[in-house]
């Protein structure tokens, strides 16, 4: 901003379309502070350009020109400054969001998932040691423990295979997409 301000001042001692220096001043003014001090700054850069447009003989209606480009192209840019900043704080908000959900999904699968295999398995160890234990005593006993097992097993292989299809179903669309 001082740099662009001592080129409008040099310049426009010999030119003076060099006051649109001024102008540029004003519109950088945003990169270097936040929206309240940027307000401040550009109020003094407006005062700034106007006394030395004066001091430096400049016509009035040349210079006045100059202070209100100065000041719309100053308000807009602080503004879109302040804008995208407010973009930024949500987008990374909204990244926050999706990473919770996701984590909440992931503890949400594990927990069915144990319900689902926790008990099935459970009861496939129980029921394989007692067919163990009734192997020598009683075989026929024995053979429909295993048989047992076998069902209780496909009938867990059958509800985690259910439960995965519910988490792969995405919603209405997805499926017309899938269908497509």
């Amino acid at each position: 901003v001082a740099g662009l301000n001592l080129i409008a001042i040099y310049g426009s001692s010999r030119n003076p379309s060099a006051a649109s220096f001024f102008i540029y001043a004003a519109s950088v003014i945003a990169n270097g502070f936040g929206p309240k001090a940027a307000t401040r700054v550009l109020a003094g850069q407006v005062l700034f350009s106007a006394f030395a447009s004066a001091w430096l003989g400049a016509e009035w209606w040349f210079y006045m020109a100059s202070v209100v480009i100065s000041v719309l192209i100053g308000a807009i840019t602080i503004q879109a400054r302040a804008k995208e900043a407010d973009n930024a704080k949500l987008r990374l908000a909204q990244e926050e969001i999706e990473r919770i959900a996701k984590l909440a999904e992931r503890e949400r699968i594990a927990r069915d998932l144990h319900d689902v295999l926790g008990h099935t398995l459970s009861v496939v160890v129980l029921k394989s040691e007692l067919a163990q234990k009734l192997m020598t005593r009683d075989p026929a006993r024995a053979l429909q423990e295993m048989a047992e097992v076998e069902r209780i097993s496909r009938q867990g292989l059958a509800e985690v295979r259910e439960a995965i299809t519910g988490y792969r179903s995405s919603g209405l669309a997805a499926e017309i997409e899938h269908v497509r």
